[in-house]
């Protein structure tokens, strides 16, 4: 497997983790600035800074479904260029063993100063 590919997944792995810890701060130290955000927001946005990207990350988790458990369906990277990936994960959330969405998210990983960081989710 392309060494690239390993490290973004270990990556995202820590954002997952960091995610489910509600653990923002490390959250913010995966990504280089500005970053793009969607999720279960209605519109883009963009943090210029990790100050930013903690106040995106409170309207995020505030809009997304109330879920007690997540599964992962399938988690797909994609070479995009030599500098820039992309994984496609898909997951459904369930609240009392019932689902309550199933979709899926992208996460878009750059290479900059020789490094890899995350810089977008969708």
């Amino acid at each position: 497997m392309d060494k690239d590919i390993d490290i973004i997944k270990t990556i995202h792995a820590k954002y997952l983790h960091f995610m489910n810890n509600r653990d923002i701060n490390k959250v913010s130290e995966l990504f280089e600035y500005p970053a793009v955000f969607k999720g279960f927001l209605d519109k883009v946005q963009i943090a210029k800074d990790a100050k930013e990207l903690k106040d995106i990350y409170k309207d995020l988790i505030t809009s997304a479904p109330i879920a007690d458990s997540i599964m992962l369906n399938d988690t797909v990277p994609f070479k995009l260029r030599d500098d820039t990936y992309a994984i496609i994960m898909s997951y459904s959330q369930y609240n009392n063993k019932k689902e309550i969405f199933s979709g899926s998210a992208c996460y878009i990983f750059s290479k900059i100063n020789k490094k890899w960081k995350m810089n977008a989710v969708l």
